[in-house]
């Protein structure tokens, strides 16, 4: 992994094809947009973590030096299910409990069903919030929402190439 980008892209893929719903960016919901689906926004895309590795070599074509810092830091995800009340062809549908459903699923997903998918991309998660109610009033109808944060690991890399030196001369300053 090397960016916060690539990891929210590798868990919104995964989660999306696992739901079966719309994620959605929280801040790109289109009012048209069919309940149900999830908004999620990235909280902390990159709290640094102990332990950060320096390493350079020689590039291949022996004209550059490497140099590489690499560390783990953990980034805070927010997932939200939005629901509404609505008639549906096998009766009502109650906001609330299809977004405490959602929610629930979601979270299940980041503690088990999704553990391979994030482990091969390079993701750990470390913890997973309980999902907690976010409902909110939306003019004559109550959104009905549940959410729940999610902390994972990864590693980052950054690299930078500086041109190798072929010779040092030092010169001793006499007085």
């Amino acid at each position: 992994m090397a960016f916060i980008e690539d990891v929210r892209n590798v868990i919104v893929k995964g989660l999306t094809q696992y739901m079966g719903i719309p994620i959605i960016l929280s801040d790109q919901i289109k009012k048209e947009t069919p309940v149900p689906f999830m908004i999620y926004s990235v909280v902390s895309p990159s709290i640094p973590a102990a332990g950060v590795v320096h390493t350079r070599q020689i590039t291949e074509d022996g004209n550059d030096v490497e140099l590489v810092r690499t560390e783990q830091p953990t980034a805070t995800l927010s997932f939200t299910a939005c629901s509404e009340n609505r008639d549906a062809p096998g009766g009502c549908i109650y906001g609330e409990d299809e977004a405490i459903a959602l929610a629930d699923k979601a979270a299940g997903w980041f503690r088990h069903v999704g553990y391979h998918l994030l482990h091969r991309a390079g993701i750990v998660v470390v913890e997973v919030q309980n999902a907690a109610p976010r409902s909110k009033f939306v003019i004559v109808e109550q959104a009905r929402r549940w959410g729940f944060d999610v902390t994972v690991r990864y590693s980052r890399a950054d690299v930078r190439n500086d041109s190798a030196i072929d010779t040092t001369i030092i010169t001793q300053r006499r007085d």
